[in-house]
């Protein structure tokens, strides 16, 4: 079993309150309704928990996954709705624009969705779009060792990066043949 540190567990204890005043009794009705839970999206974001993991300079607390997680796991507890739709912008959708974008980028794009003023997400597999909101993030294979991936918020491509997905010369191509 993990101990967390007092200042942990001082947080999940706020976090769980936040979950059982405020996420618990609108859970059931945004999940029947099929919504995207915007003002409790926006409620987090003020509180300052989907930018929990990032510099301050972003407005960010540079917490440890520990705290992260603890944060996950409680509004897990109260919608999971609303837990993936958090950790997918503060874990995944910002990720790429904090790890690859230029400070005009990060200023542009990070900062307002660690605010909640933008939805992130991202895709997962080639050629595969996730649309949360009016965001969304398309991944396309260009090449077998590269794979581009074009990070898009409202309609808009804010980043582009190239990743060398393998780095062994010794790799050889797939057969396009059927077998």
């Amino acid at each position: 079993m993990i101990a967390f540190t007092p200042e942990q567990e001082e947080f999940r204890k706020s976090v769980a309150r936040f979950v059982e005043a405020e996420v618990v009794p609108a859970a059931a009705a945004l999940d029947e309704r099929a919504e995207f839970p915007a003002a409790l999206f926006r409620r987090i974001a003020d509180l300052g928990w989907l930018a929990l993991r990032y510099p301050e300079k972003y407005g960010g607390a540079e917490a440890e996954m520990t705290t992260y997680c603890l944060l996950a796991e409680e509004l897990a507890r109260g919608s999971l709705s609303l837990a993936a739709a958090a950790c997918m912008q503060s874990l995944m959708g910002t990720h790429f624009i904090f790890k690859y974008g230029g400070d005009e980028l990060r200023e542009r794009y990070l900062a307002p969705a660690l605010r909640g003023e933008l939805v992130a997400t991202f895709a997962m597999t080639v050629g595969m779009c996730i649309l949360i909101g009016a965001t969304f993030v398309t991944i396309n294979a260009t090449s077998i060792t590269t794979a581009k991936i074009s990070v898009a918020i409202v309609g808009k491509t804010v980043g582009t990066c190239a990743r060398s997905a393998m780095t062994s010369a010794k790799r050889t191509p797939k057969s396009n043949s059927s077998a």
